[in-house]
Order: C-alpha cells, then structure tokens, then sequence
C-alpha cells in the first residue's frame, strides 16, 4: 500500500512538472515578437509569467531524491530564473540560475554519463551566461559559456546528429566569440566563431527549410565579418558580409515577409556600406545604405 502511495505521488510530481514545462513553452511563443505591437501586451505578459512563476514554485515545494525529479527541479529552477530575467528581477534570477545549477552539477557528478543531465547542465550555464552579460558581469558570462561549451564538447561524441546538441554547442561558441571579441582576444573569438559557423551550417544542411538555424546561421556570419573589421582586415569583411547578404536574400526569397530576416539583412547592408566606404568605394556603399534603408 505504501508503495502504491509513493507511485501515484511520483506519477503527480511528474504530472505537475509536465504541465507547467508545457505552459512555459506556451508562454515564450504566445509573448515572442508577434505580440510585441500591442500597448497592453507588457501587463497581460507580467501577469502570464507572474503566474508561471507560481506554478513552478509549487512545483518546487515537492521533495524528492528521485534522479529524474531532481532533474526536473533543477530545470524548473532554471525557468523560474528565465521568467525573473523577463520580469527584470535580475537578483531573484541569479538566486534561482544558482540553485538550479547547483542542484544539476551535483546530479552530474553522480551521474556523468546521463546525457540528459548533461545537457540541460550545459543549457543552464548558457542562460546564466546570458544573465551575467546583461548584468555587466562580463568575466563572469564568459567562463559561464566556456563551461557550457566543454560540456557540450563532451556531450556530441556520444550523440553526433543530436540537433539540440548540436545547436546549443553552435550558440555557446557564438555566444563565446562575442565575448572574447569584446576584449580583444581576436585568435580565440575567431575560432569561436569558425566553430559556430561550422555547427550552424550543419544544421542548416540537415534541415534547410528551418528558419531559425537558417537565422543562426547568418547571423554568427554577421559576428564574424564585424571581428574581421575589429582587426582591420577590411576585404575580408567585405567578402563576408557580401556572401552573408546573398546568402539572406536566398533565404528570404520564400519567406520575404519575416521581420527577423528583414533586420539582420539591414544589419548586414548597413555594416557592409561602413566596409565599402573606408576601402574607397563610394557609389557601392550608397547602393549598400539605400537598400538598407527599403528593408526597414
């Protein structure tokens, strides 16, 4: 009888979980861009997430030394600290990224060869990265990131078409890059950005119709070609951001009306008219800044 206690409470901790990790992934599609024009949509999204946050707590207020809750309460941990990071409680979200990244490091060092565990390890250093970046702490998001990307490193041998795997290796190189290119670490965050470039494009490869890899792809192009003007390496920006833009205008050739490809490609014709200007082309570089000006 006690057993078949421990099961059904096992089997509801599991329920809860489920439904609020669908309502998270409900939450950051139903609050993303497309709802960015309306006037109300900041005090309808603080509500959602205000709610959200109340749903995980509960969800937290369960103990258990199961593996897999643990887990779990370590990923819930993590959402709590993404919903705080969009509420702009940047101390409540560092409370929560570092109880959550405790709870996951522990569980991995018990179990090194769980590959789920790992991974949402790796996932989590990644938002804490992004947090301490936000917060200035940029020393801080840059170790974050390289922990992200050793365990992914570690991880890929074991799961080498793992698309997820494969993506969040590709965004901490990236991630990585931008960081090291801040301070002037050119040999390194070039590598970094060569290694992302590598991992985007194969995602691409592996499924061309995805907008956002095909997204990901341009944009860690986009990095590199701005780290080529950083060094003073003028036509190889130019080289870049010209391959980079044709091959944005490829991708929007089915899908014109997408704002994300819209910016970055006006990102990309302004950056290249700066190029074009300093190496003595005036006519292109109006060319470059007119077309800018028609995808805004």
């Amino acid at each position: 009888m006690l057993y078949l206690r421990a099961e059904r409470h096992l089997e509801d901790a599991h329920h809860k979980f489920m439904l609020a990790q669908e309502a998270v992934n409900l939450v950051q599609s139903a609050v993303g861009d497309q709802l960015t024009d309306s006037a109300d949509i900041p005090v309808v999204r603080e509500r959602v997430l205000r709610g959200l946050l109340g749903f995980h707590r509960e969800f937290l207020r369960e103990r258990s030394d199961d593996p897999i809750l643990r887990r779990r309460a370590g990923d819930a941990w993590l959402r709590v600290g993404d919903i705080e990071t969009w509420l702009g409680n940047f101390s409540n979200a560092s409370e929560a990224f570092e109880t959550g990244l405790k709870l996951l490091e522990e569980l991995h060092a018990a179990h090194p060869k769980d590959r789920l565990c790992t991974f949402d390890l790796a996932t989590g250093w990644k938002r804490r990265g992004i947090l301490y970046s936000q917060q200035g702490r940029y020393g801080e998001a840059e170790a974050a990131y390289r922990r992200a990307r050793d365990l992914c490193q570690a991880l890929l041998p074991l799961a080498p078409s793992h698309e997820p795997t494969i993506k969040l290796l590709g965004d901490c190189s990236n991630n990585l890059g931008n960081r090291l290119a801040a301070r002037g670490a050119w040999a390194e965050a070039e590598e970094a950005f060569l290694q992302a470039i590598r991992l985007r494009e194969a995602l691409v490869a592996a499924d061309p119709h995805n907008q956002d890899y095909r997204l990901l792809s341009a944009s860690v192009q986009h990095n590199l070609a701005g780290l080529e003007v950083r060094c003073g390496r003028w036509a190889r920006a130019q080289e870049r951001l010209q391959h980079n833009i044709q091959q944005q205008e490829h991708f929007m050739a089915g899908d014109a009306a997408a704002p994300s490809y819209r910016r970055q490609l006006a990102e990309a014709h302004r950056e290249l008219g700066f190029v074009l200007l300093y190496l003595n082309h005036p006519g292109p570089a109006r060319q470059a800044i007119r077309k800018r000006g028609t995808l805004q």
